[in-house]
């Protein structure tokens, strides 16, 4: 496979800084590919932007990001694949059903997608209450614990992360605002009934605690694409085993 542009993008009130490892490790297996990453509307360096209530306008403003990038010339004539975390897997999904040419190919991590995935496999009920809860938790500590705890089953990964994930919410704070309103664009969309990337592969954890796992099965089979499983991780799958990511990222490229 020739080299690639990716754009990786997070998912719901993450942003950039939180791929740690992932990123590092994706540009020492793939030297010949460029690396860049978009923030979403309300995180990372568009923290004091409004969330949109559509995903169509999400991908809109994400989008100009990748669109200055060109008109700079730092694309070169390669293709562009997308790594997508979750919601970041939505809004890939919903920027290749609008931008047809732009993304040949996409990696889609513990992803849902309305149309397909039923709403209560997308966000299990019982963990609506523990994603929401934290945003009325006036200690950032408190609040980023309850979240990795949610999101990552490996205590060492947790312990590790944690001050870094408290510091990016104390310089960039993500709103109760902006939150709901990510929440809410993840069902403003219809999934299309066929991906549209020319290479697609779907990427899951079989433990994830915060979206039914089956989620990704029924995706990858109404696409009929390659779907890979882990075993044991998170749905923050790039923080709980990213080198496992980067080694399923390779074989899919050389099969």
């Amino acid at each position: 496979m020739a080299d690639i542009n990716w754009f990786l993008l997070r998912g719901l009130g993450r942003e950039s800084e939180h791929w740690h490892d992932m990123l590092p490790l994706l540009r020492e297996a793939f030297p010949g590919d460029r690396f860049f990453c978009l923030d979403q509307p309300g995180c990372g360096p568009r923290w004091q932007e409004p969330s949109p209530m559509l995903i169509t306008k999400t991908v809109e403003v994400v989008r100009s990001d990748y669109l200055a990038l060109r008109q700079k010339g730092e694309l070169e004539q390669r293709p562009c694949y997308f790594l997508g975390l979750s919601l970041g897997g939505m809004i890939a999904v919903v920027w290749g059903q609008q931008y047809a040419d732009e993304f040949q190919g996409a990696v889609l991590i513990n992803t849902s997608l309305p149309g397909i995935n039923r709403f209560y496999d997308r966000l299990r009920p019982r963990n609506l209450l523990t994603m929401i809860a934290p945003r009325r938790i006036d200690n950032v500590d408190a609040r980023e614990h309850k979240i990795l705890q949610l999101v990552s089953n490996e205590p060492a990964v947790r312990a590790r992360l944690l001050p870094s994930w408290v510091n990016i919410q104390q310089r960039r704070p993500v709103t109760g605002r902006n939150y709901v309103f990510m929440l809410l664009s993840a069902a403003s969309f219809t999934a299309p009934s066929r991906s549209p990337f020319a290479h697609t592969l779907i990427l899951k954890s079989q433990q994830d605690r915060l979206v039914n796992s089956r989620c990704s099965d029924q995706i990858a089979a109404a696409w009929q694409v390659p779907l890979r499983e882990h075993k044991t991780a998170g749905h923050d799958l790039s923080s709980d085993d990213p080198h496992w990511i980067v080694e399923q990222i390779r074989a899919w490229r050389e099969h």
